[in-house]
């Protein structure tokens, strides 16, 4: 029996950008500059996998937080786990949650197509109508009306 094989070393090579969501993000925590990168599908698969209904709470957190430092460089990542364990430090899981609430909001926001890009243009052929729209007759509740006393 033949085994299959799958090779990834082509798939790597194209475009780095191709499959990310979005594009970068920059924004200052506490002071520092630091620029997150938009996740790939595999790792907005493996975030929602992670902290879907079946997860426990902490199980959500470990996604949000692995999450978190695979959209940063090395150094930044590095950065933000010193300041993690460091017991006298406010950065803590709540910031993290707010940081990439706001990235998913970012990214969602700024799709790299437009809407435009996937629909055809519409052609109009000839004059718009000038005619009037017809209203729609509007229906009483039951409880509009009222009862006469005869």
């Amino acid at each position: 029996m033949a085994i299959k094989e799958f090779t990834t070393s082509a798939v790597a090579s194209v475009d780095e950008d191709e499959g990310a969501v979005g594009s970068e993000v920059t924004v200052k925590v506490d002071g520092r500059e630091v620029t997150f990168y938009p996740p790939t599908s595999g790792q907005l698969a493996v975030t929602l996998a992670g902290s879907g209904d079946m997860a426990t709470e902490m199980e959500q957190a470990a996604a949000t937080i692995n999450f978190f430092f695979s959209l940063l460089e090395h150094r930044d990542a590095t950065f933000f786990r010193k300041r993690l364990f460091d017991r006298d430090d406010g950065f803590d899981m709540d910031t993290i949650a707010d940081l990439v609430s706001y990235l998913l909001e970012e990214w969602s926001a700024r799709p790299t197509k437009q809407p435009s890009d996937f629909l055809p243009s519409q052609r109009t052929a000839g004059q718009r109508s000038t005619a009037k729209q017809r209203h729609v007759a509007s229906h009483r509740s039951p409880s509009a009306r009222t009862a006469s006393s005869t």
